[in-house]
């Protein structure tokens, strides 16, 4: 059985209104976890860049909603995961 052409062309999941919902509570997360000089990304990216690029995300120049979200998660997990697997 087939879905009809309009459901399977509609456009789906949902996006992640971080900049709209985030001034506050999540940028000083961000800042906490992905901006960090202990952040986990610290090994491949370059801390001037990525605060250049966050600059511009929050000043509204760039964005850059799915690259810090997915920073973001990368942290969470890293620290939930793979750390204490790391300490077991």
């Amino acid at each position: 059985r087939q879905f009809p052409n309009e459901m399977s062309r509609r456009r789906k999941g949902f996006t992640v209104a971080l900049y709209e919902c985030s001034e506050g509570k999540w940028w000083s997360i961000i800042e906490d976890l992905v901006l960090s000089d202990s952040a986990q990304n610290r090994h491949a990216l370059d801390a001037n860049l990525l605060r250049g690029v966050w600059d511009d995300f929050v000043a509204g120049r760039w964005q850059g909603t799915y690259n810090f979200y997915s920073l973001l998660l990368y942290e969470i997990w890293h620290s939930q995961i793979v750390q204490c697997e790391a300490s077991s």
